[in-house]
């Protein structure tokens, strides 16, 4: 089941006919737009060959700035995860977790590795999008929301605007097909509240933080961001993840040692016996394992049947639907994950899912579309064992005799496709990169004087000239906010305020930024003084407790450390002082040394009181008085 011709044709032109059209472009100095993206902004995938040309200045500069922000937070509706969230470089560029977490909340499928995607003709294990620009534009754009998160619902929004009268009128298309049914309805309605919430304007927010704005300015010219920069700056990066050699190249360029005799036996069975080559296809001077092609493997049809009673039969329409206990019942479908007929809704493409490529294959469990199996030794025998009963099954999946001793084989020749180097490793450093960064502490227009921060190295890797460490480091701010810092070996600087207190416009520095601002919900120090009896040893701190929405709410507290500790006669009296917060209620719960047990830890008594937060303020509390 592969491409249609019409997809088919479109990638042909994407990676033939652009990249010519590009450079007559830009050798005639012409200023028009393409019709993919301004003639300024578009950057064509790299070639299919193992020695791709390379790179000008410009374009080099547009895979650095999509480096960055492919572990930027900040490039997403929700501002809470980035594209290495779902795919990361060390997984393989897959996610270790069954379904990953996106804007929207669980995935329905496990995310899939995004290794080789210059040559991979679509997106997604269905084949949603037709190249990564388009799946970034759509994440990012005012329509994502609408069916991200949700794999079964209509492959395009709407023109115009969405709103809960489209939304039903799309959800009403579902139910009349049969698909999903009411369910359906409530989980579309359920995310078109949550499209509320999200950011509506990300390349605004990008340029307001300016923490891109080098970055951007060596890439495109200026430092504006825009939709289409985004998602050719991160399309540009995800293009160079190419598969590195491994010790099967070794072996196929003619070191016959490379590999071993069991690996060797293995590569016999996955080319004859088993039939992996008829998907993972070998051709080529570098292959990819993979013919970028749709199959149906059993795996959702095998898991309708063991789940739930009743016969699953195909209706009249294709669905496949459960054959009802009563003959004058009438029949039921079935929410499924439909694969490519979700797009196409042709009956032959129902449950079909992208080939994967094999390379670095042993870095990225759990495997398959739903990531069920932990190990390859149980996808091996999976396929051994015929793939289930599905009708619809792919012709070319049936029983091939193997013992353990054939999938021990086929594992040790799978891992002979991990890569020596990870993919997209930067072979030097960025000239752009700071050789310093100020960093400034506000609390609104107010710099935050003598607060500790911690800055800690995340990130890709830089290969620098002169070795550097990529410890964390803590520095404390000055009277004016500020901390300087030569930024690590890698693209970004992570910080870390004391007491959890949180950064409201985002916690990252890429390696580019001179001058980044971080604003904090701080509105001042409040100082405790408190009399202890002699009795009592002063505490390192004392935790104020915020009020909570409800039992299951995260707990929030702010914490005020201890200072100086004057010690008299008859008791002991100690000052702390700690931030008060303007996200936080003001309203607390104090726990102080007292009379009343503490179920953790019986031996320490605690007494609690109900106060205030104010900053500017020193509360003396005595607990000597009775």
């Amino acid at each position: 089941m592969r491409m249609n011709p019409e997809s088919e044709r479109r990638y042909a032109a994407r990676r033939v006919i652009l990249p010519i059209v590009l450079g007559v472009c830009f050798a005639l100095g012409l200023g028009f737009a393409l019709a993919t993206a301004p003639a300024d902004e578009a950057v064509a995938k790299s070639s299919t060959s193992t020695s791709p040309r390379r790179l000008t200045t410009r374009e080099q500069a547009r895979v650095e700035l999509g480096r960055r922000l492919f572990y930027e937070p900040q490039a997403s509706k929700s501002g809470a995860v980035s594209c290495a969230s779902c795919h990361a470089p060390d997984h393989g560029f897959s996610d270790p977790d069954r379904q990953s977490i996106d804007d929207v909340g669980s995935t329905p499928r496990h995310s899939q590795t995004i290794i080789d995607s210059a040559h991979n003709p679509t997106v997604h294990w269905d084949g949603e999008f037709g190249s990564v620009e388009e799946l970034v534009s759509r994440r990012l754009g005012t329509d994502v929301v609408v069916y991200y998160g949700n794999e079964f619902t209509p492959p395009r929004a709407p023109r115009g605007p969405v709103t809960p009268r489209v939304i039903a009128r799309m959800d009403g298309n579902l139910l009349e097909d049969g698909v999903l049914g009411k369910p359906g309805r409530r989980s579309f309605l359920k995310e078109f509240e949550l499209a509320k919430t999200m950011r509506s304007n990300v390349p605004g927010l990008l340029a307001r933080d300016g923490r891109y704005a080098e970055a951007f300015k060596a890439a495109f010219g200026n430092d504006t961001p825009t939709l289409e920069r985004i998602s050719l700056a991160i399309a540009a990066f995800c293009y160079t993840l190419d598969s590195t050699e491994s010790p099967y190249d070794q072996y196929r360029a003619g070191k016959k040692k490379a590999i071993s005799e069991q690996a060797k036996r293995g590569l016999r069975l996955f080319v004859g016996r088993a039939g992996c080559a008829d998907c993972h296809t070998v051709e080529g001077k570098h292959p990819l394992f993979t013919d970028f092609a749709f199959h149906n493997t059993g795996l959702v049809f095998e898991s309708l049947r063991t789940a739930s009673t009743g016969d699953l039969i195909t209706d009249d329409r294709g669905r496949l639907v459960r054959r009802p206990l009563k003959a004058n019942l009438p029949l039921r479908p079935i929410a499924q994950d439909r694969g490519l007929a979700r797009l196409t809704f042709k009956t032959n493409h129902e449950r079909a899912f992208k080939t994967p490529t094999l390379r670095d294959v042993t870095k990225r469990g759990p495997f398959m579309h739903d990531g069920r199996f932990d190990k390859l030794e149980d996808v091996v025998r999976w396929y051994a064992a015929g793939c289930g009963t599905d009708p619809k099954k792919d012709h070319r999946l049936g029983k091939f005799d193997c013992d353990e001793k054939d999938v021990q084989d086929l594992i040790a020749f799978l891992k002979t496709l991990e890569g020596h180097e990870r993919p997209g490793l930067a072979k030097k450093a960025w000239k752009r990169r700071a050789a310093k960064t100020r960093l400034r502490i506000v609390q609104g227009d107010v710099p935050v004087a003598d607060i500790n921060v911690k800055l800690i190295p995340v990130g890709d890797p830089q290969p620098l000239d002169k070795p550097r460490s990529n410890k964390t480091i803590t520095l404390r701010t000055d009277s004016n906010g500020e901390v300087v810092f030569t930024p690590a070996a890698t693209t970004h600087m992570r910080v870390v305020l004391p007491d959890d207190i949180p950064v409201l416009n985002n916690a990252l520095v890429p390696d580019t930024c001179r001058n980044a601002t971080m604003k904090v919900p701080l509105v001042g120090r409040m100082t405790f003084v408190v009399t202890f009896p002699k009795e009592f040893q002063a505490p390192p701190v004392l935790v104020a407790d915020h009020p909570t929405s409800s039992p299951t709410a995260k707990k929030r507290r702010t914490v005020f450390k201890r200072g100086d500790v004057v010690e008299m006669k008859d008791r002991r009296i100690a000052k702390y002082v700690g931030w008060v917060r303007s996200d936080l209620p003001r309203s607390v719960t104090l726990r102080l040394p007292g009379m009343k047990r503490n179920r953790r830890n019986p031996s320490m008594r605690y007494a609690s009181l109900a106060v205030t937060l104010e900053p500017g303020i020193t509360k003396r509390i005595d607990l000597t008085a009775n």
